[in-house]
C-alpha cells in the first residue's frame, strides 16, 4: 500500500470512529431524556421554522427515491461516472428515508448526514460517498435530531463534496421537512 493510500484510509477511520462516536453520544443523550410520545408518530414533523423567515417557494413534485438508487453502483474515485438515472436527479426535489446522523447538535439541527442504515451501509468502514446524503436545513428552518429512521424532503444535488483532498460525498441536499418515518 502506498504512503498517500495509507494517509487517506487513516483519515476515512479517524472520520468514520468520530462520526460513530458522536451519534453514539447523541442517541444516548436523547434516549435519556426520552422523546417526547408526539415524537413517536409516523409523519410528525420534527421541522422548526423561524416565523421571520421569508415564505418558501412551493416544493412542487416530491420524487420518493430509495438509497439502492443512489448507492446502488460501485463507486471508484476518479473512475467511476455517475450514472444517469442518479445524475437526472440534481436540481430535484425529493423524499429519502434513512437515519439521521447528527454531527454535534439535537436541537435546532442545521446540518446532519442521512445514511441508508448504520449497520448495513458502513460497519467497521467509512461509508462510500454514494452512500450518504449531506443535508442542510433551508434558511429559517431547523430540525429536531431523531435516532430512528426519518423521511427528509428537499432538493438534492449530485456532484462531487470535497474537504481538503478527500472525497466526502457526492449528494447534498437543501431540506425543508424531516419526518419521523
Amino acid at each position: 500500500m502506498n504512503p498517500q493510500r495509507r494517509k487517506r484510509l487513516i483519515k476515512r477511520l479517524i472520520v468514520l470512529g468520530l462520526v460513530l462516536l458522536i451519534g453514539a453520544g447523541y442517541s444516548l443523550r436523547f434516549a435519556i431524556r426520552v422523546a417526547p410520545a408526539y415524537l413517536r408518530k409516523s409523519g410528525t414533523s420534527l421541522v422548526k421554522i423561524d416565523p421571520r423567515a421569508p415564505p418558501p417557494p412551493p416544493l412542487g413534485d416530491v420524487r420518493k427515491v430509495k438509497f439502492e438508487t443512489l448507492g446502488g453502483w460501485k463507486f471508484f474515485e476518479g473512475k467511476t461516472p455517475i450514472p444517469p438515472e442518479v445524475r437526472e436527479l440534481d436540481g430535484k426535489t425529493i423524499e429519502i428515508s434513512g437515519i439521521m446522523m447528527s454531527m454535534n447538535e439535537v436541537e435546532n439541527v442545521r446540518h446532519f448526514a442521512v445514511v441508508q442504515s448504520l449497520w448495513s451501509c458502513c460497519f467497521g468502514q467509512t461509508p462510500a460517498p454514494n452512500h450518504l446524503v449531506l443535508v442542510e436545513m433551508e434558511p429559517g428552518y431547523t430540525s429536531r435530531y431523531y435516532p430512528e429512521k426519518v423521511r427528509v424532503i428537499g432538493k438534492l444535488s449530485v456532484g462531487e463534496v470535497r474537504q481538503g483532498d478527500t472525497l466526502v460525498a457526492i449528494y447534498r441536499m437543501k431540506a425543508r421537512e424531516v419526518l419521523v418515518k
